[in-house]
This record gives C-alpha cells, sequence and structure tokens, in this order.
C-alpha cells in the first residue's frame, strides 16, 4: 500500500435508500419518453413533489416540505436541526410524479460543504415502487467537494463506486453534471464533458429522476463525520432529460485518457529477478519519508537490511521524531507493467500490523492511483489478504485460507496481471481470480512492514512490540506470465468456513464470501422481495443470534463490511 487513506467502505455497499412512501409499478404509460426541462422558479406540483417521510438507514434526518424552497429562480434543499421528532435533522429531497428511462439525465447544481453530508442528482426505483431496486447516482460528498462520486445498483447489487477528480470545488460555483444511460453502459459527464462510463450490472428499469440534501449515520468511514452544522444548503438551477441522448449542442468530446506514467524510464519488458544478497542500489530504493494516514509510522533507510541472502524490514521504536515507530519499505527505481509477479517471504506476526507485497504507482509518479496488493495481516498470519486498485477505487478484499501460518516458514505469493483480470497464487497454485475494475497503469515493485493507526477494525489494535520483521528471499517478474516450470493447477475452491461450526454467519447466498451480495439479500428479504435465502439456515442469516431476521441484523452486517466491527 501506498499514500492513501484505506477505504473502509467498501465501497461495496454504502448508499442503501429505503423510500417508504407507497407507489403505483411503473406502467409504460407512467414512462416519459419525450424532452423534459425544468427550471426552478417555483413548485410545479403538477410535475414534482416534496418529500414527507423518512428513509431511516444511514440517513439521519426526516425529509421535510419545508426544506424545500424556490429563490432567486433555484430549488434549494436545505439540511437543519429538528427537534421533537425521531431524527435530530430535516432535510428535503425533490423529486419527479413521472419515471424516465433510457437518456441523457443533466442537473445544473452547487452541492453544500461539510463533512458528514452528500448533495446529490440521481434516479431511483425500488420496492416502494413494486419494482426491482434501480438506481444511478451522481453524489458529492461535502468531506471533499473538488470530487464527484459516480456509483448505480442493479437489482440492488451496487459496487460500483468511482470518483472522479473535478479540478474545482463544487460548493463554490455551479456546474453541471450528468449521464448517458443507455443498455449495456452508463457514460457520466462533467460541465458537458464525458469523463467515465461504466459497464458492468446496467439498471434497466426506469425511475424518478430525485435530489436530496442528508447527513449520514454509521458511515463515517465514507462520508467522514457528522459535525452537526446547521443549516447547509445545496442549490439547483436546472433538470433535463433527453431520451434520444446528449443533445447536439452539448459538447461531448471523447473521455480523457488514462494518463501515462511521465517523464520516467519505460515499463520494464523482460523477465526480472532480484535475488536480496545485498542493496542493489541500481535496481532498487530505500523508502526515506512517511506516508502518513493509517501508517504509524516513518519509512527509514535503516530499516532495510540484508543478512544471510534475505532482505529483511525491521519495525521498531522511533525516539524524537513525529512517529512513534520507525520502519522499512523497499521499492524498485522502474516501472512494471502486465505480467506475473511473485515474491518469497515470511510475514510478521502480532496484531496491528502488514506484511505486503505490491505494486503502486499514483499521484506521486504523475499517475492515477493504481494498485495490486498482496497482504498478510499479523493478527491472522493464516490468511492472505488480496485487493486492488484502479483510479483510487478499491473495495475489492479477498481473504484466501492459507492453511499454514506465514510467519513461520517462507512460502511464494504472486499474481498475474492482464487485461481484465488478475489471478493470485499461492506456492505455485492459483487460488484466486478478480475481474472487476481492473488496473491498467503500470507501477513500481514494493515492499514493506507497517503498523496500522485508526484501523483496529482492520488490523487489530497494535500493542507496540518491537523489533518485529518481515524477510524477502526474491522477488521475480515475467511479462509472458507464469513461467511454465511453476506449477499452476486449477484455482482451489472457496476456502471452508473456519469457525468449526460448517457455516459462516452472513453468507446467506452460500458463495463462501460475507460482501456487498449478502448485503442485498438482507435488504431484499427485509423488503419482503424474497421469503428466503439461498442458504436457507437461520443460523447463518441471523447474525444477533436473537431467533428473527430484521434490520438489527441488517446494520451489523453493513458494520461488519465497513470494518467498524471486525467480526460477525
Amino acid at each position: 500500500m501506498k499514500k492513501r487513506v484505506i477505504s473502509l467502505l467498501a465501497a461495496l455497499l454504502l448508499i442503501l435508500p429505503l423510500f417508504a412512501s407507497p407507489l403505483p409499478k411503473v406502467e409504460a404509460a407512467n414512462v416519459v419518453n419525450t424532452p423534459f426541462s425544468a427550471v426552478f422558479s417555483n413548485f410545479d406540483s403538477s410535475q414534482w413533489e416534496k418529500a414527507d417521510w423518512a428513509n431511516g438507514s444511514v440517513f439521519n434526518c426526516v425529509w421535510k416540505p419545508s426544506q424545500v424552497s424556490f429563490s432567486n429562480g433555484k430549488m434549494v434543499l436545505t439540511l437543519d436541526k429538528e427537534y421533537g421528532g425521531s431524527y435530530p435533522y430535516k432535510s428535503g429531497e425533490y423529486r419527479t410524479k413521472s419515471f424516465f428511462g433510457y437518456g441523457y439525465y443533466e442537473v445544473r447544481m452547487k452541492a453544500a460543504k461539510n463533512t458528514g453530508i452528500v448533495s446529490s442528482f440521481f434516479t431511483y426505483t425500488g420496492p416502494s415502487d413494486n419494482n426491482p431496486w434501480d438506481e444511478i447516482d451522481i453524489e458529492i460528498l461535502g468531506k471533499n467537494t473538488t470530487q464527484v462520486q459516480f456509483n448505480w445498483y442493479k437489482d440492488g447489487v451496487g459496487g460500483n463506486e468511482y470518483y472522479y477528480n473535478l479540478g474545482f470545488d463544487a460548493s463554490q460555483d455551479f456546474h453541471t453534471y450528468g449521464f448517458e444511460w443507455r443498455p449495456g453502459y452508463i457514460d457520466f459527464y462533467v460541465d458537458g464533458k464525458k469523463v467515465y462510463r461504466g459497464t458492468r450490472n446496467i439498471p434497466v428499469t426506469p425511475g424518478k429522476i430525485m435530489m436530496n440534501l442528508w447527513p449520514g449515520t454509521g458511515v463515517d468511514g465514507w462520508l467522514g463525520p457528522y459535525d452537526g452544522r446547521t443549516p447547509l444548503t445545496a442549490e439547483y438551477e436546472y433538470v433535463k432529460y433527453y431520451p434520444d441522448g446528449v443533445p447536439q449542442n452539448t459538447p461531448t468530446p471523447t473521455p480523457t485518457p488514462t494518463p501515462a506514467v511521465t517523464s520516467k524510464p519505460t515499463p520494464n519488458s523482460s523477465n526480472f529477478v532480484a535475488v536480496f544478497s545485498n542493496f542493489d542500489t541500481n535496481q532498487w530504493e530505500k523508502a526515506d519519508w512517511a506516508n502518513g494516514s493509517v501508517f504509524n509510522c516513518v519509512w527509514k533507510p535503516s530499516q532495510v537490511s540484508f543478512s544471510n541472502g534475505k532482505m529483511v524490514l525491521t519495525l521498531d521504536r522511533e525516539y524524537g521524531g513525529s512517529y512513534p515507530y520507525k520502519s522499512g519499505e523497499y521499492r524498485t527505481k522502474s516501472f512494471f507493467g502486465y505480467g506475473y509477479y511473485e515474491v518469497r517471504m515470511k510475514a510478521a506476526k502480532n496484531t496491528g500490523i502488514v506484511s505486503s507485497f505490491f505494486t503502486y504507482t499514483g499521484p506521486s509518479d504523475n499517475n492515477p492511483w493504481d494498485e495490486i496488493d498482496i497482504e498478510i495481516l499479523g493478527k491472522n498470519t493464516t490468511q492472505v489478504q488480496f485487493n486492488w486498485y484502479k483510479d483510487g477505487v478499491g473495495g475489492n478484499e479477498y481473504y484466501h485460507n492459507l492453511g499454514f501460518d506465514a510467519s513461520q516458514d517462507f512460502h511464494t505469493y504472486g499474481f498475474e496481471w492482464r487485461p481484465g483480470y488478475i489471478d493470485f497464487y499461492v506456492d505455485g497454485q492459483k487460488v484466486y481470480r478478480g475481474t472487476r475494475n481492473i488496473p491498467v497503469t503500470p507501477g513500481k515493485i514494493m515492499m514493506n512492514l507497517w503498523p496500522g493507526i485508526g484501523v483496529d477494525g482492520w488490523l487489530g489494535p497494535y500493542d507496540g512490540k518491537t523489533p518485529l520483521t518481515a524477510e524477502y528471499e526474491y522477488v521475480k517478474y515475467y511479462p509472458d506470465g507464469v513461467p511454465q516450470n511453476t506449477p499452476t493447477p486449477t484455482p482451489t475452491s472457496t476456502p471452508t468456513p473456519t469457525n468449526g461450526i460448517g457455516f459462516r454467519k452472513g453468507d446467506v447466498n452460500g458463495d463462501g464470501a460475507v460482501n456487498s451480495t449478502d448485503y442485498a439479500a438482507y435488504k431484499r428479504y427485509i423488503l419482503r422481495i424474497i421469503n428466503q435465502f439461498p442458504v436457507n439456515d437461520l443460523r447463518v442469516a441471523d447474525l444477533n443470534d436473537d431467533g428473527k431476521i430484521d434490520s438489527t441484523d441488517l446494520s451489523k452486517l453493513k458494520r461488519y463490511l465497513m470494518r467498524v466491527i471486525p467480526e460477525l
């Protein structure tokens, strides 16, 4: 991992709106198929409605019609304190009465700025409309209004978050944001410029056009903690919809290409093998800085040493500096692209720490943040965690049960990175394939050992034990893929749950993992869209063991997936 805030979201889930008012199922007559334009000079009750209910879930407010107002040709949503009700805050949601299908949607808006809140423009339909939950989101998080988050859901399954750097502060002036929704893809626009295309699991059901402003609860890892500041406002000038697509007078330049590695050598395209008998200054460098964020140490060259044919990273106390600990990071000077990467290493064992092998590039290289991780968490060295990031978007964590203790002996760990997939290996055996949002930018090969801070739910609390060491025997890279003399048996099946009771709490679809797909199934069950889970076993779904399955179990699963709690 390198210079980043761990995305404790997982991205995998997050906004899960529950719109409580019962509405008729979408019929053809209710779907608008002609151009639609709304300039917000006043409240048009024939076309729009002001929400007057509460969503619940992560929305820590009640919607009140009083919080939707019109002034100087703008529609204004106001978040304020609520007294004497079930929620501490009240805010506004404005939505169409009609449904809209494929086409181009655009809003001109100015977002609210404050940690813990969201200003949004989106389409939604769901169980309250007697439809599947299909949704397309443009969301500006108040904690960082220089970015916009795009996301979408099909039948309740999301996990498609993408963050785009705007190049301006969305809370300072009005800008246009839009998306063109078609079968098979969604193109997202900012100020008339196409900036991102999504092609995975695209929604199909017409939805209502909506805007809202809301404070979160239980999602501090995503939105940041809300400090209770009020009033806050988000302003909207207009909404437009064109069923035939982006109008001709709207600029539609080609999407910006992924930035190339600049001012760096051409990515290595030949076999590369490093056996760690000594420090090769031609190929490698020792980090001499601090990452900050969740890394509670400073990198020091003194913490990278060589002994008995091994490179050793040592985590120890640091005296008189800005950090309580110092440790080592070893990295190549060159960049490497698609191919097979392998390390032979022995991890450190202690709660609160990480021993890693990974590729990384990012803003420090004038590149997007692309990364592929093999991480062994010191709290459980019988597992390895795989993960990857594309343009700063992660949430792809997968835990593989090793069948051995990675801190007791040397083992090989590797990955083959190709356009469209990453295959992960342990001791020459392919154990997992990832296919979603695969990185594309060449990166440097890196290894580090570090203690965490503020991520106890993920790593466990670090107890300050020192010194701790992680040892590395070699690193290999083969651009043509796994070498022929490396065993490549069929991937192992998903590991059997290790809780010793024959089932895994929360894995209601029985695929061996607990993730956003299970979360979506819980939502559908609680909303009575389905009447049983694929794994029809109360012991699996009843997370708090109270003999029933309800929103308390859903809340516990959400907290687990966001790493607020370490286990179910």
